[in-house]
């Protein structure tokens, strides 16, 4: 089968008379600018237009795959040598106590603190070193939990009140 065009098309000169006897139908007044004209114009807007289409598509597409470039490492302090790092790895917040779970080797439990935001200190109820289970007392106010390592990096965590 041949492919044939279904879109109409009609030289200018017929254009041109159709659109000036409409025109004159409406009793509105003649056209007076050139035809090859009013063509060429819509032809700039329409290009115009498919352009401005492909950059928002563009655009969108960039902006729904950009966060696809940033890695989450969670809550992490590294050393630039041997990698030593402190993770949490999970967290449970209940009416009275606050508990993290810890993986890291050179972990300093013995400094670990936290402090309100009236500047009041608040250190863990319970440590386990074993599991790297601490248990913070837990009054319904906002956290800002401090765990340091050996080497003198800080892992500081942020625990906010739902009002």
């Amino acid at each position: 089968m041949i492919y044939k065009s279904k879109r109409y098309q009609m030289d200018l000169k017929s254009a041109n008379d159709t659109l000036q006897s409409v025109l004159k139908t409406c009793e509105k007044e003649p056209n007076t600018i050139p035809f090859d004209r009013l063509v060429f114009h819509n032809t700039v807007n329409s290009a115009y237009a498919k352009l401005c289409r492909y950059l928002s598509l563009g655009l969108l597409l960039f902006t729904i795959l950009s966060p696809l470039t940033f890695k989450d490492p969670g809550f992490s302090v590294r050393n630039s040598g041997l990698i030593e790092r402190i993770i949490v790895t999970d967290h449970e917040l209940y009416e009275d106590r606050f508990v993290m779970h810890l993986n890291g080797s050179s972990i300093a439990y013995d400094d670990i603190y936290a402090r309100k935001d009236d500047g009041n200190f608040v250190f863990p109820s319970e440590i386990s070193e074993e599991t790297g289970e601490i248990v913070f007392p837990y009054e319904g106010s906002n956290l800002n939990i401090y765990i340091p390592d050996l080497s003198g990096k800080v892992l500081h965590a942020i625990l906010t009140a739902n009002e």
